[in-house]
């Protein structure tokens, strides 16, 4: 009698606890998402988690979600003690990226801690995503055969390549009246229309393109929606005889944010007006 009390105890608590972690999950996620995590947040379309409970009962857990990059390594993860206690009705339920990935509940590692954790930017790579729900106490997963993993990709975009002034060209200042400034787009395609941001530096005595671009401020500084070309804006001065300029152009995403990863500029030309070319 007693051997049967104590099968129908086992029997009942493996029933009770097959019943309370009784779930499938699905995680749905575009293959080229944004490179911005706040975008992830209001995109909708970025990710997608779908959970459906079987049992009759709610279930309680948290998201458990890790970035690996094309190396296989592991570049951030959520903070279980940050990731919010989730009660999952019966049913079907559905969580989008800011409930699977919050920037806020973001752990870095590496060089993302530098890179992702300030700018908010991930570096253009090969990447997979893993999802699973954990228990809110003891932080395992309800079912390690549940685990989710999607791979995506952070599109590199390439810089404009400069075409004219080329580098170091002398220009007359006869030349200098609109004198016009050209480069390619960026490649591969952008999916929106890019803004290119027309920066002009004036190369003081003792430096050099990349110092006159690190210290000075530009003395041109516009921005021209879809275009590949422009004149010296006329809303700014005019380049001086005998002086020394150098030039660069930063593509920008719909939102002006650096299309391209790094400092996010073409590798600039320098040229010089002369009253004597």
């Amino acid at each position: 009698m007693m051997k049967k009390i104590i099968s129908f105890i086992l029997s009942l608590g493996y029933l009770l606890t097959g019943n309370a972690y009784s779930q499938s999950i699905q995680l749905i996620m575009s293959p080229n998402p944004s490179c911005y995590f706040s975008d992830w947040e209001i995109r909708k379309e970025t990710a997608m988690l779908l959970v459906n409970n079987t049992t009759k009962n709610p279930i309680e857990a948290k998201i458990k979600t890790s970035l690996y990059n094309g190396m296989g390594e592991m570049v951030g993860e959520t903070d279980f003690n940050k990731m919010p206690l989730l009660i999952i009705q019966p049913g079907v339920s559905k969580f989008n990226a800011e409930d699977i990935y919050p920037v806020a509940a973001i752990k870095f590692y590496g060089k993302a801690t530098t890179t992702m954790a300030k700018t908010g930017r991930i570096p253009d790579d090969n990447y997979r995503l893993c999802t699973a729900l954990v228990s809110p106490k003891s932080g395992m997963p309800l079912d390690e055969r549940q685990t989710q993993c999607k791979t995506f990709t952070i599109r590199a975009y390439q810089a404009p390549v400069l075409i004219a002034p080329q580098e170091n060209a002398i220009i007359s200042t006869k030349g200098t009246r609109g004198l016009m400034f050209k480069w390619t787009p960026v490649m591969p395609s952008a999916t929106t229309l890019v803004t290119y941001r027309l920066l002009v530096f004036e190369v003081l005595p003792g430096q050099n393109n990349v110092t006159a671009l690190r210290n000075n401020r530009p003395i041109v500084e516009k921005d021209f929606r879809g275009q590949l070309q422009t004149q010296w804006p006329v809303d700014f001065a005019s380049p001086e005889a005998e002086r020394s300029y150098v030039w660069t152009v930063k593509p920008l995403d719909n939102e002006g944010r650096n299309l391209v990863d790094g400092i996010g500029i073409s590798e600039p030309f320098g040229f010089r007006v002369s009253d004597h070319s």
